[in-house]
């Protein structure tokens, strides 16, 4: 194999890697996972305010809470 390959390879790696590995710096694509005990209680909390209910049939507890704040 020529040495360019190598080079290639190497830069697919290293410019590749932030597809793959949530924690790491170079990945944008998702908000990175909560990794400590805090941030894992704070990213539940928070999603179980944030769902996605459209009307009062699909999710009559989260229209409530809004018909309530709105108020």
């Amino acid at each position: 194999m020529s040495p360019a390959f190598f080079c290639f390879l190497g830069d697919l790696i290293y410019y590749t890697i932030g597809l793959a590995y949530w924690q790491h710096p170079f990945f944008f694509a998702y908000f990175p996972i909560a990794s400590t005990f805090e941030g894992i209680l704070g990213d539940l909390y928070a999603s179980s305010v944030a769902n996605p209910v459209f009307t009062w049939a699909s999710g009559p507890t989260c229209s409530e809470l809004e018909a309530i704040v709105m108020d």
